[in-house]
């Protein structure tokens, strides 16, 4: 008999297969059944979950999904950014905020968390908040600024329940901001310059 855990990743396989295909209300489905017979999937499983909600647009019940996850791993970033997003989403403007600075402060090097501080923040107006989540990822990355504008990328195109829109967010953040603009040039020439001295 195969281990639990390579059922769980059978199953969400499947799962995530569904949502590729287009089929939420079956995706959603399937992750309550891996749920049900799996105790130890219950995280992920809800966290997958409020994922097929956020890209339904249902962000109430996305929350009720990453706040059950949460109560299994309370200090989960990943998790508290995504349910700062939908109290974004929500309008709690204030609920988001504080939520994107808990996520950062629980994870402040990463790429990932800080991406999505970023955009939240663009979205919630905080316009010089998300250059500083930005310009902070831009510190911490120990890749170049472009492989760190790709990650970012990766991260939309890979990730099953981000919306497209996400990707134009990301362009707006950078084009509507001249310094950062140029503080982006400025870096792509040093970068160039050490690697002519290489």
């Amino acid at each position: 008999m195969a281990k639990t855990e390579d059922m769980i990743e059978l199953l969400s396989l499947k799962c995530d297969r569904l949502i590729e295909n287009g089929q939420e209300e079956e995706a959603i489905k399937c992750y309550d059944s891996m749920m049900n017979t799996f105790s130890s999937a219950y995280d992920i499983a809800n966290y997958r979950k409020g994922l097929v909600y956020f890209r339904l647009g249902e962000y109430e019940k996305a929350k009720e999904c990453f706040e059950k996850s949460l109560k299994v791993a309370p200090d989960d970033s990943s998790t508290i950014i995504r349910i700062a997003f939908c109290e974004c989403r929500l309008g709690e403007k204030g609920n988001a905020r504080t939520l994107i600075q808990k996520a950062v402060d629980l994870a402040p090097n990463s790429i990932y968390i800080l991406f999505f501080a970023a955009i939240i923040s663009f979205e919630l107006g905080d316009e010089g908040q998300s250059d500083e989540y930005i310009a902070k990822a831009m510190d911490v990355s120990s890749l170049g600024t472009m492989e760190l504008w790709e990650e970012w990328a990766n991260i939309i195109l890979v990730d099953p329940d981000e919306n497209p829109e996400d990707k134009v967010r990301l362009r707006v953040i950078v084009s509507e901001n001249k310094a950062l603009a140029e503080k982006f040039r400025m870096q792509e020439r040093i970068e160039r310059e050490k690697k002519k001295k290489k």
